[in-house]
């Protein structure tokens, strides 16, 4: 009978204990917890700032040049024209510039409409150079200012007014002379962000095969200054 008890009591902590178990809820290992997908929150001017940011660094660098340039000439001589500019290397660039000079006469005449003396114009160039600058190792630290020496060649036109003839006819009537230029000189650099401030100082030679405007040697020296956009 004891036996029989005994087997009862048994079965009864076997089955409580299995039911028990079922029963128990498995929870998963902290590692196992599913993790909730987390919202971040962007500041919209950040993201501006970051793309702007971003896209500067991304950009190309600027290694063209277009401006314009205002000349002296042998200290008697005003002159205006255009430039374009390329930097083929780091210390190495070339450019293309015209320049247009107006040549007065030391002669002067009696205008009759405007009732005052007037001084002839001689005549006009035009020069057209292609020129190389070297950046100079001066100023290496600084990154606004380059110093740099050039030289340059080109063809020249002079022509000489015809003052048999009033405007445009003494245009029309012009003797022109084709000749040779070509300068050496130093001058420096300063970049304003996009914007470059050039000046500098050279000797020009400027000859023609015949004389035009009383000779045919007009070398001298030439100051330039100019201004131009990088892009």
């Amino acid at each position: 009978m004891l036996k029989y008890f005994l087997c009862g009591l048994l079965s009864l902590v076997l089955a409580t204990a299995t039911f028990a178990q079922e029963r128990k809820t498995i929870k998963p290992k902290p590692e196992e917890e599913p993790t909730k997908p987390s919202i971040i929150k962007t500041n919209p001017l950040i993201e501006e700032e970051y793309s702007i940011l971003r896209s500067k660094l991304e950009r190309k660098p600027l290694i063209n040049t277009g401006g314009v340039i205002v000349g002296a000439f042998d200290n008697q001589y005003i002159g205006f024209g255009g430039q374009y500019q390329r930097q083929s290397w780091q210390r190495l660039s070339w450019s293309l510039q015209f320049q247009y000079f107006s040549i007065p006469s030391d002669e002067f005449y009696f205008d009759y409409y405007t009732y005052q003396y007037i001084q002839r114009t001689r005549g006009s160039m035009f020069l057209l150079t292609l020129n190389t600058k070297v950046r100079l190792p001066i100023f290496q630290e600084e990154t606004n200012i380059l110093p740099f020496g050039t030289i340059g060649a080109g063809p020249a036109l002079a022509v000489q007014s015809n003052w048999d003839y009033n405007f445009p006819n003494s245009v029309t009537h012009a003797y022109s002379v084709g000749g040779t230029t070509a300068f050496s000189g130093l001058g420096i650099d300063y970049l304003l962000g996009s914007w470059i401030i050039g000046f500098d100082v050279r000797y020009q030679l400027l000859r023609f095969p015949k004389v035009v405007m009383g000779k045919h040697n007009f070398d001298g020296f030439m100051v330039t200054l100019g201004a131009g956009k990088m892009f």
